[in-house]
């Protein structure tokens, strides 16, 4: 379970911080969480992953647009110095993208990614191109946000039935690469469930598709994918049966 940190909001723009217009700290509380000073996320002690966070005081659904998804990994605990020096490439560029979600608006773009979990372990993939053993994910189609796109890439990737956990769709890491052709992604990985059947990836995929122990997933995965292998072992904890 990740807290989230109460500090000031990098988010330009949203924050209202700049005017001078800010909320007084320490006594308004909803769900036991304290406000920030800073108007735009409402910081406390909330996970990272939960179902929720406060976007100008209001509770509102697990991020989806790019708004919503700087404002919240601005108010992030990064789990180790990669995440954090993600996070904050994240909130600085994705604001100045036109089409943050659009592979063709930009070298620059949000992608989606899942760690399947269940209680076979962790599923991974060989990238063909990488030759890593990686989780599944990819480029946001038109129309989608990153939730659904992480659905969709896993099951095509995988041939397996993934779905968001029953409270909503969990946000867990942020990890920012090179993509090819020069591209560079962003990319938002969500908590995914599976049962215990083995994957069968299709014929435009990697063949190379298997349930990992998260022991040994830690011994083979790259060091962008460590982070998340770690909050999605604690986190699949809340959802076992």
């Amino acid at each position: 379970m990740r807290a989230v940190r109460d500090a000031p909001c990098a988010c330009r723009w949203w924050c209202k911080r700049a005017s001078g217009r800010t909320r007084r700290r320490g006594r308004t509380r909803r769900r036991g969480r304290r406000w920030s000073s800073c108007l735009s996320v409402a910081c406390g002690d909330s996970p990272r992953g939960t179902p929720d966070y406060y976007l100008f005081g209001v509770v509102v659904a697990t991020p989806r647009t790019a708004s919503e998804l700087c404002a919240y990994f601005a108010t992030a605990t990064p789990i180790d110095d990669r995440e954090r020096e993600s996070i904050a490439e994240f909130i600085t560029v994705v604001p100045t993208l036109a089409d943050p979600f659009n592979e063709h608006a930009d070298i620059r773009h949000v992608t989606a990614s899942a760690l399947v979990v269940g209680e076979r372990g962790v599923v991974l993939h060989l990238h063909k191109r990488l030759v890593l053993w990686l989780q599944p994910g990819g480029h946001i189609d038109v129309g989608e946000d990153p939730a659904a796109a992480a659905v969709r890439e896993a099951t095509e990737e995988l041939g397996l039935a993934v779905a968001h956990p029953h409270d909503g769709p969990q946000l867990i890491h942020l990890d920012v690469h090179p993509g090819p052709r020069g591209h560079r992604h962003y990319d938002v990985r969500y908590l995914l469930l599976a049962g215990n059947d083995d994957p069968h990836p299709g014929a435009d995929e990697s063949p190379l598709a298997r349930w990992f122990s998260f022991a040994d997933a830690y011994a083979i995965a790259d060091a962008g994918l460590q982070g998340g292998l770690a909050i999605a072992e604690r986190t699949y904890v809340r959802y076992r049966a």
